[in-house]
């Protein structure tokens, strides 16, 4: 089964530090890329992650 990703996961080039950015549901290319130590191109992607719904 095939579930669309709920946080974009991003890593800050200059501070290392991770974020997990929630993807808008409606329209999964929208969703804005995080800010961290400036500028959202400072931004890396480092893949999707699922929450598991109980």
């Amino acid at each position: 089964m095939a579930t669309t990703p709920t946080h974009f996961k991003y890593q800050c080039r200059i501070c290392q530090k991770k974020h997990l950015q929630p993807v808008l549901q409606e329209a999964l290319e929208k969703t804005p890329v995080p800010r961290c130590c400036g500028r959202d191109r400072d931004m890396a992607f480092k893949g999707h992650h699922n929450e598991a719904q109980v």
